[in-house]
């Protein structure tokens, strides 16, 4: 039953819609301090990191179940970004 989930067209769909809606990673505010000291301050949105980190994780089982998929739809989207 698996692998005609994997095989199946809805796979790769379900792999791109949830790569196009993931929040992007954790944001952070590069500043310098009076002495001239490189400071990372990151955002306090804990329900967007949150989200992300559950997203990120579904993500890595989705390509532990068929990486090849993984692999052309991140070529695709990369391809897209490229030009």
């Amino acid at each position: 039953m698996l692998n005609s989930i994997l095989s199946n067209e809805i796979f790769p769909q379900v792999i791109e819609n949830h790569m196009s809606r993931m929040p992007k990673p954790k944001e952070v505010l590069i500043t310098t301090d009076d002495s001239g000291n490189v400071i990372q301050e990151p955002y306090k949105d804990t329900e967007s990191i949150s989200l992300y980190e559950t997203m990120k994780q579904t993500l890595i089982i989705l390509a532990t179940l068929d990486n090849k998929v993984m692999t052309q739809i991140i070529l695709k989207i990369l391809s897209q970004i490229v030009i």
